[in-house]
């Protein structure tokens, strides 16, 4: 979210930036870069009820339902992509393929953001937490294994195979 001042503060450095480039003062100019990107990568701690004291309680209750939502989905792509991670292994340790690249990367961001519930260091709020990532994670692949049978089925049919019954391991 961009405060009033921060939007001032750029478009002042905007202001200053063009006027240093037409007088041909690049050495300013490139040193006010610099520090208008030192202020771009300032980053402020600000308690979570200064944003959330202004919000309407729809979008308040809004916000806490998204926030829950990514925090679950985070903790479940974790795994997800641990456990995609030890499969690929199995046939290869060393393998470079663009996806496995992206899949540790996405592991270490939905990391970061599944150990903002680690950082609660609430015990009973953490089991609670990975009961119902647990569930969720159930669901999806019971949705995900449906899916794929109608996806199976629908090959079939198109390509007049005989029925195939497909069964996929899913972990208890």
């Amino acid at each position: 979210m961009q405060t009033l001042r921060s939007q001032q503060t750029q478009e002042k450095h905007r202001r200053a930036l063009e006027k240093l480039l037409s007088q041909h003062r690049y050495a300013e100019a490139d040193s006010l870069i610099r520090e208008h990107n030192r202020l771009l990568a300032y980053t402020e701690h600000i308690p979570c009820s200064d944003i959330t004291r202004h919000m309407t309680e729809a979008d308040h209750l809004e916000a806490n339902r998204l926030l829950r939502k990514i925090c679950i989905l985070s903790d479940i792509i974790e795994g997800a992509g641990i456990d995609l991670l030890n499969v690929i292994n199995r046939y290869d340790r060393y393998v470079s393929l663009p996806l496995v690249g992206q899949l540790k990367h996405l592991h270490t961001m939905a990391g970061r953001v599944r150990q903002l519930i680690d950082d609660v260091k609430n015990e009973e709020y953490s089991i609670t937490f990975g009961d119902t990532c647990d569930e969720i994670n159930q669901a999806i692949d019971d949705n995900i294994v449906k899916l794929f049978r109608r996806e199976m089925k629908i090959v079939q049919q198109n390509n007049d195979l005989p029925a195939v019954d497909v069964t996929i391991n899913t972990p208890d």
